[in-house]
């Protein structure tokens, strides 16, 4: 092969390029070593300026209304204040920031200023990497107003170099619960953590539907943190958490715990607690407890009562005492209708009459005779002896009497007929072997042989305790949704506290629909029963929740507490539980008083306040009461008018309706009166007319009516210058005694007012179980 000459030129050309290539590419090889060996660090630097920045967007938590969409809980928006702490180099301003922050936001200055002072130990780049401090959360107005005030400012340090606050300071928006009326229906609500989680009651059980779900939002910023440009933002928008609207009513509500406060301090009891329920619907209208120290979900962390923090204090030791606040927060948040349990005594006697009724196992004719106590088993061996509230008996009653009376010997006979199976069977049927189910954290779990005897271990004389409510528990809410089943034709509901959940838009996301468990008993069943207990309140224990025109349907029960319980020996509690109207009912109501002081049974104790927010309820309700003749005689009129008659016309006038007249003034005629025209007038009343404006502003001072009998009350109450409205009670009964007054003693109104006196019958009032 024939080799071709090197073009000498050629070569010459070539070589002339790589050299002119050469030497284009020396000041870039130069800077590439200048910046691997020379100023590196300064480039780490500014990379680590400017950084990705990727924020949580925190959705508003919903809101939580009551069923008139009243709020019940709310988020606000509030701002948490953070510290970049890789910025403060000195010590000099991490104890000016701690000084300043301290004073602003109630820290302590001390550990605030250990938090962000410089770490002597770290290097630069590492103090460079380290994640910004949370100083606090949740800042108020006030607390917001100064921190903005401080970021405004310079720090002049020693050497007279100039600092920012707002360099090392920024703010986020961070939101806030709020609970406008504090401690009401508190355990049902619950309270949200620091971390704005549910942790008890609605909060809780419906956190994930409160929260929402949370959003992102990623760009870039600079060194001082601000962004470099919109148009590399990603943003992934935050959803706002559902509003909750619950079955609760806020009126409701506020009958029911001022029942259960006047409860409280009247009985001086350890808690008193009661739920008020539609009967048809299983929906929870009002559920509360009272007891000392009652938390506010503003401030969930804080210990409250008298007696309670007295206690914490009595402990010897700081760790102790820390110990003992602890456990006291979590019962004081603890919902004792769901989560607790007691015997129900005679109230379960609803439950045993309808078993024995549905199996006729025990006519309704059928006549025993009660001598005080009944003897179960073998009295030489292991026999026991039952006993009536009333030991010298109650002498011969068919099965109706017998429920009136509440007699134990008679409902162990009843019980004993039924045996333990079919007995057992109706156990179940009313749902006391299972949770009811509420929408509501917390609800206790009824256990074989632990709460309830299981089937194959109960004998004959647990089968006779039994009959009668004694010798297992249950709690609250499983004891009004049985009483409300046989308010509802037999048909046991499931309870719920929520009645729908809708977006932020107002949106139906969900609704709650009624669910009915099981037939319990037969419609007809139902209804005797439901007769067997109007006659508790119309001619029993339960007068003290008589309401004229809603005949009321109820069973009083006081159980003794057990010492396994932790209770102290000869413990009660004393409860009632009804619905009403008797012919249509709507609603259900139990109240339960746990160790009352003094008077025990049921009737005295809780039957009174039951029937008061049953009254309160059905009239807020609008639920139109239907009068009995007897009933109709004793009904309040609307004061006529009597302005511009002479004093004798307006005499007449109102003797005429069946009122009487009391004269205040020298005129002749008739100026104003009281109560005024259109005004509901108890029977009885006496409308006071003024003939002059001298004699009106005259005031007649409200006395203490507590404690009286009914004659002597009138008799006050007339000498006072007053008109009292009788409630509480039918006005017939007898042995009735005052406990109460809408109007406190001492207030000055003007004469012929009309002040409700809260009465109650001495029926049954012992100091031993009904």
């Amino acid at each position: 092969m024939t080799r071709r000459p090197v073009n000498s030129k050629m070569v010459k050309q070539l070589f002339a390029l790589l050299l002119l290539v050469t030497v284009a590419f020396i000041p870039s090889v130069a800077n590439v070593a200048k910046m691997q060996f020379g100023a590196g660090k300064s480039y780490v630097k500014y990379a680590k300026q400017v950084r990705v920045a990727d924020s949580v967007l925190t959705p508003q938590r919903g809101s939580i209304y009551d069923a008139g969409g009243n709020v019940l809980a709310q988020s606000a928006p509030a701002w948490r204040l953070y510290a970049v702490v890789s910025k403060i180099k000195s010590e000099e301003l991490a104890m000016a920031l701690a000084q300043r922050l301290s004073a602003a936001l109630n820290l302590d200055r001390t550990e605030l200023y250990d938090k962000i002072k410089p770490d002597s130990t770290a290097t630069a780049e590492e103090r460079e990497d380290q994640d910004d401090l949370s100083i606090k959360r949740r800042l108020t107005v006030d607390e917001y107003s100064a921190v903005k005030a401080l970021m405004e400012q310079e720090l002049v340090k020693r050497d007279n170099s100039k600092v920012r606050y707002a360099d090392v300071l920024y703010l986020v928006p961070d939101s806030i619960r709020y609970y406008p009326n504090k401690t009401m229906a508190n355990v049902v609500l619950g309270y949200v953590d620091y971390d704005n989680k549910g942790a008890s009651g609605v909060e809780y059980w419906y956190n994930k539907q409160l929260t929402g779900t949370a959003g992102r939002s990623i760009y870039l910023k600079d060194a001082q943190g601000r962004k470099i440009s919109s148009e590399d933002q990603v943003l992934f928008e935050a959803k706002d958490g559902n509003d909750i609207y619950l079955t609760l009513d806020e009126n409701i509500q506020g009958y029911l715990e001022s029942a259960l406060a006047e409860a409280y301090d009247a009985t001086k009891c350890v808690r008193a607690y009661g739920i008020v329920m539609d009967v048809k619907t299983g929906a929870v209208l009002a559920m509360g407890v009272k007891q000392d120290g009652s938390p506010d979900p503003n401030n969930p962390t804080v210990v409250t009562g008298e007696k309670t923090l007295e206690e914490i204090k009595q402990e010897k030791t700081e760790e102790a005492r820390l110990a003992a606040e602890k456990k006291k927060l979590l019962e004081q948040w603890r919902n004792p209708l769901v989560a607790s349990s007691y015997e129900p005594g005679s109230v379960f006697k609803i439950v045993t009459a309808s078993a024995a009724i549905e199996e006729k196992t025990y006519p309704l004719d059928k006549l025993y005779n009660c001598k005080g106590y009944i003897t179960v088993g073998n009295p030489n061996r292991d026999g026991r002896n039952f006993w009536c509230h009333k030991e010298s008996g109650h002498g011969w009653e068919d099965m109706t009497t017998a429920f009136v009376n509440s007699c134990n010997p008679c409902f162990v006979t009843i019980g004993q007929s039924l045996g333990v199976h079919k007995f057992f069977r109706y156990f179940e049927a009313f749902g006391f072997t299972e949770k009811t189910g509420i929408d509501l954290n917390g609800e206790v779990e009824p256990k074989p042989g632990i709460s309830y005897h299981a089937e194959d271990e109960m004998n004959l004389i647990e089968l006779s305790s039994c009959s009668f409510g004694q010798s297992f528990q249950l709690s609250p809410i499983q004891i009004i949704t049985a009483v409300s089943a046989i308010g509802n034709g037999g048909k046991l509901m499931r309870p719920y506290i929520v009645a729908e959940i809708r977006d932020s838009a107002g949106t139906l996301v969900s609704k709650t629909e009624p669910f009915m468990v099981r037939q319990a008993v037969s419609a007809s069943t139902a209804k005797t029963v439901t007769g067997m207990m109007k006659r508790v309140v119309s001619a029993g224990s339960g007068e003290n929740a008589y309401i004229a025109g809603y005949s009321v349907a109820g069973k009083t029960g006081t159980s003794e507490k057990l010492l396994a319980e932790g209770a102290k020996k000869d413990a009660y509690v004393a409860s009632f539980a009804c619905f009403a109207p008797g012919d249509d009912p709507k609603v259900a109501v139990l109240i339960a008083v746990d160790e009352p002081e003094g008077l025990t049974g049921g009737g005295q104790v809780a039957a009174p306040y039951a029937g008061r927010v049953m009254e309160n309820t059905l009239r807020y309700l609008n639920v139109e009461p239907k009068y009995s003749q007897a009933e109709e005689k004793r009904l309040e009129k609307a004061a006529p008018p009597l302005a511009g008659l002479t004093t004798d016309q307006a005499r007449q006038r109102l003797e005429s309706l069946g009122y009487g007249c009391v004269v205040y003034g020298d005129g002749e005629n008739v100026v104003s009166q009281n109560p005024p025209e259109g005004a509901k007038l108890p029977a009885g009343s006496a409308v006071a007319v003024f003939t002059d404006a001298a004699s009106r502003a005259v005031k007649a001072e409200i006395p203490d009516f507590r404690g009286l009998s009914l004659g002597n009350a009138k008799i006050l109450a007339r000498d006072s210058g007053l008109n009292i409205r009788i409630s509480g009670t039918d006005e017939i009964a007898g042995d009735l005694f005052s406990y109460s007054q809408d109007l406190e003693a001492g207030v000055t109104v003007i004469r012929g007012t009309v002040v409700t006196v809260y009465f109650k019958t001495t029926f049954g009032a012992s100091t031993v179980r009904d």
